[in-house]
Order: C-alpha cells, then structure tokens, then sequence
C-alpha cells in the first residue's frame, strides 16, 4: 500500500514537472467487480466476491512537434518482491520524422494481430488461454509506416521475447511484422512473429484478425496458427497449418449508443503429437497450450453507459459471464473444464486534464 502511495504521488508530481510540454492525456481509471467463480457447480471462495480488478495511471503527451510520450502505469500489481516495471504496461518515446513514419523505443504491449489482444486489460472481461497467460508488454524498438490515405499501417518490431522467463538464457528476442488496414466496413489486423523461446529455439505465429462493421451489428474473427521451430520438428512431422492453433469469435450489438451486448466464443488446441516426454520437451515451443489440450469458452457481455456525449467514456457497467469446457493440458490453465465465471460491476475513467 505504502509503495502504491509514493507511486501515485509521483506521477503526481511528473504532470507537474511536464506541464511546460502539452499534454493530451492524463487519465486515472480503476475497474471493480463483483465474481462468482467456480468449477462444476463448486464456488471458488478465493476468486469470487468484491475484487478491485484494474487501477491505473494514463499520461501521454508532446515534447515538441515531432517528439511524444506515452505511459501507463498500474497501481494494483505491486508486491514486495515485484519490480516497479513489472507494473508498467507503456512507458514509451515517440519519434515521428514525417507525418507517416513512427519510430518508438520502451516498453509496449507486443504488435500482435487479432481483436482480443489489442484491447487494453481494463476493457477485457474474458478471452482464451493464449491472450490470457501471454506476457504482452515487453521493452524494445518498433517503426511502423501509414500510407498517405491513413487506410494502412506496416510495422516492424523488435522486442525481447514474451518467453524469455521459461528460457535458460532471458537475453532471447522476438520479431514482429504487423499490418493493420481499414477498408470499409472491414478492418484487417494481421501479424507474423518469431518468438525466441531458448537458445535455436523459436515458435512461430501468424495472426490473421477481421472486424466487420456493419451498422449497430460489429462481427470479430481471429486466427492464430503456432508452430515450433526446434531444428527437429520434422522428426514429429506436425503439420505447419490447423494443427496448434487458437480462434476468438465474437458478435457485437449496439442497439443504441450507451449500449452493448456481445456473445464471444474462444477456442485453443494443440493436436501436435511426439512418440515420448522426451522429444516433447526438447521439441515443443508451446508454453501456454500444450499438447493434448482442446479447450472452449462461450460466453456473454452487456455494457451501458449512462453518461452522454464526451462523458460516455467516464462510467460504464459491465456484466459478463462465461463457461469453459474440454481437455486442458497445462497445469497453469486458466481456462478449465467446467469452469464458470460471472462478473457485475464498474469501470470508472476520470480524465485529470
């Protein structure tokens, strides 16, 4: 509480030491929730119950005309032995040379395709076992380039590897191309990578992400296809494409503007098969889905938000539930069979200047 406390104090304090530079966002922003949570008809009395879920710094801004920041900071992820950047979701440096180019340095959440993952947590009520146990925010550099029609965005990235703590040697990378396109009603968000996972060994990702927007109706598909790279993955001879793979759908409706609801539904298997443990573990790549693993998530979201016009954005109630079932492999699961989840509550968003 008491390391919160003197967190909070200095990012008071920075808005005062950058208020010579302009700022265009200083928001704080806190979501709490009521759960019930549970397997197979059993409530989980430790996860269930009133629960601060998000409670976060937002500071953004301009240093000169070519030359921004951009940070955002969580109070609620503090422990005696974390570090003060495990709390850190952005803490970036933002050059832009010309008007189409973007070159940032820092911490950032990783370039990846795909609707769910480019949701901030804070606005996330549920997703599927890879978004949910991924370490999305990792330090490195990134240029991105935007055609002159604004419809279309390249970037390269590079960063350290989000499975550098499973890895005997942490100094291990990961190589992002991403694309992001809106094309009428229809947005792309497609990305490749190649994540270190140890020394010679990599896994592979291609992310293929559509959003449909038609009208008060909003339609999401993603596609994730993983692959390990070990040097020795032709002797297992799995195949490269719809064998390891991860799908979120979701169905939004907006009857009106301070309403939503949504149905989502999210699937993760890994059907890839070795003749022994052995050759699993110096072959496979997969940390969060393992082998033998075949996982659903359905559920639901409703969101109103009472406020109008430029206050919409302040205060919103959410509910939300979900239920898991199928074979999960992975004894750090978060998504279990017959697992259920339901959630009620508030996010709150207070813009300070």
């Amino acid at each position: 509480m008491k390391k919160g406390l003197i967190v909070f104090c200095a990012l008071f304090l920075t808005i005062s030491a950058v208020n010579s530079q302009k700022i265009t966002r200083a928001n704080l922003e806190l979501r709490s929730s009521y759960h019930i949570n549970g397997i197979d008809k059993e409530i989980n009395n430790e996860t269930s119950g009133f629960k601060g879920n998000y409670y976060q710094f937002l500071l953004s801004g301009d240093i000169t005309d070519k030359l921004h920041f951009d940070f955002r900071q969580k109070f609620n992820k503090y422990s005696s032995s974390s570090s003060f950047f495990d709390a850190t979701d952005k803490a970036l440096l933002i050059y832009n040379p010309t008007d189409f180019i973007d070159i940032k340095i820092g911490k950032r959440p990783l370039s990846i395709g795909g609707c769910d993952y480019g949701i901030i947590p804070i606005d996330l009520y549920f997703t599927g076992q890879y978004c949910d146990l991924l370490t999305i925010y990792q330090w490195g550099v990134s240029t991105s380039y935007t055609t002159k029609s604004k419809n279309d965005t390249f970037l390269f990235e590079l960063t350290q590897s989000p499975f550098w703590t499973y890895s005997s040697n942490p100094n291990i990378y990961a190589y992002t191309g991403y694309w992001e396109g809106h094309h009428g009603m229809l947005d792309i968000l497609h990305s490749v990578h190649l994540f270190g996972t140890e020394t010679g060994k990599y896994i592979n990702w291609i992310m293929l992400g559509h959003r449909f927007n038609l009208g008060k109706i909003t339609t999401e598909f993603d596609y994730l296809n993983k692959y390990s790279m070990s040097g020795k993955e032709q002797e297992s001879n799995n195949k490269f494409f719809f064998n390891n793979y991860s799908l979120v759908g979701k169905v939004i409706y907006n009857p009106t503007e301070n309403m939503s609801f949504a149905i989502k539904y999210c699937y993760d298997v890994n059907n890839s098969k070795y003749e022994s443990l052995q050759q699993m573990n110096e072959e496979n790549c997969d940390y969060h889905v393992l082998p033998g693993t075949e996982i659903n998530r359905f559920g639901g979201i409703i969101e109103y938000y009472p406020l109008k016009d430029k206050m919409k954005s302040t205060l919103r109630f959410h509910l939300a539930a979900y239920q898991d079932w199928g074979t999960n492999t992975n004894p750090d699961a978060t998504v279990i069979d017959k697992q259920f989840f339901i959630t009620t509550g508030m996010t709150l968003k207070l813009a300070l200047k």
